[in-house]
């Protein structure tokens, strides 16, 4: 049985006091953090799938809250396994930034919910938050191929 991804993935980025952080939103059914991930729907691009689900888990508004980058920073295949047992990802990275007082607002609500962090390149690539909860193991490996974020100063 084949299995498949084909979607887009958003880097939401803030500049932190000595480095820059990511957006992790909690996801309950992987017990992880993950950044914001979007499947494409037929007819769609990679891009409008992912500002619709940045718009929909966050509630952010995409003409207010936040901007896609209009091309992605990469564009990544594989396809791992046998014939019968076939992953097949392709995936385009996004770079997204935030701007406005709305945006500021929304997101504090859901950290006071626990339902996002911000987490840097190190924590990624150890896999874990500040609060010592897990981020998602198969994004971190998606990232870790792609060769997507960059070392912190002093890494």
């Amino acid at each position: 049985m084949s299995k498949q991804f084909i979607g887009s993935v958003g880097m939401i980025r803030r500049d932190g006091e000595e480095r820059d952080e990511w957006l992790a939103l909690w996801h309950d059914g992987r017990n992880a953090y993950h950044f914001p991930e979007a499947h494409k729907l037929e007819g769609e691009s990679f891009r409008d799938s992912l500002i619709r689900e940045i718009a929909w888990t966050t509630g952010l508004n995409p003409r207010k809250d936040f901007l896609t980058s209009s091309v992605p920073r990469l564009h990544h295949e594989e396809i791992n396994g046998s014939s019968e047992n076939e992953t097949v990802i392709v995936v385009e990275f996004f770079l997204v930034e935030l701007f406005g007082k709305t945006c500021r607002s929304t997101l504090l609500a859901l950290e006071d919910q626990k339902k996002l962090t911000w987490v840097t390149s190190l924590q990624v690539k150890q896999g874990q938050a500040t609060d010592g909860r897990s981020i998602c193991s198969q994004q971190r490996e998606l990232l870790r191929k792609a060769d997507i974020l960059v070392p912190e100063r002093g890494e």
